[in-house]
């Protein structure tokens, strides 16, 4: 089952998880829809697990995706795209991979300019998924859930849902995500990830 989804969403994993996968597959929805996603990562979307996930879409509608791989211009990207979407407005979906209060920017100044990005999306009722690497406790207390969340209480006080992609260790190419209501089981293909 595909959970209902909030308009911005925190999803943590760690590397290898399927983040960007899942991201890709959302944006693809979206772009099926004629609709535009906007990107932000530091680096340019792997042009191979792009057109594994994108594969069979029309170039009409391929055309709506805006890459800005930022580099470490991040911050700088972020205001860039706040002035972007009023210009595009068709935009139903931002995705701001891997972020880091590390970014090329002090981590005040990456802030605000994130917070100046989330009052224009939402205005134009755009949706937004931000991907953050979680990070195990090390803390050797004995927790069953080990995984950390980055940043969790600042992004959740800016509005966003804390979703996590966790690795299924007895069933390879599976992942659990976890959302506040529900855990639901997710399968990495040559698409993207789909609902179990």
């Amino acid at each position: 089952m595909v959970p209902a989804m909030p308009r911005i969403i925190h999803l943590a994993g760690f590397p290898g998880s399927g983040r960007t996968s899942w991201c890709l597959s959302q944006a693809r929805q979206v772009l099926e829809s004629e609709q535009r996603v906007v990107w932000i990562s530091t680096q340019a979307t792997d042009p191979q697990r792009f057109a594994q996930v994108m594969l069979g879409l029309h170039p009409q509608h391929a055309a709506r995706f805006h890459s800005y791989p930022a580099g470490e211009e991040f911050s700088n990207a972020l205001l860039m795209v706040s002035n972007l979407i009023p210009q595009l407005p068709s935009t139903r979906l931002v995705v701001i991979e891997d972020w880091s209060d590390d970014k090329g920017a002090p981590q005040r100044i990456l802030r605000e300019n994130l917070k100046t990005l989330l009052s224009i999306i939402s205005q134009g009722g755009i949706d937004l998924i931000l991907t953050t690497l979680a990070y195990e406790d090390a803390s050797g207390n004995g927790d069953a859930d080990a995984m950390r969340v980055r940043s969790r209480s600042w992004f959740e006080e800016q509005g966003f849902e804390t979703w996590r992609l966790e690795h299924i260790e007895s069933k390879p190419g599976r992942r659990l995500l976890v959302t506040p209501d529900e855990r639901a089981e997710w399968k990495l293909n040559d698409a993207g990830i789909g609902a179990v």
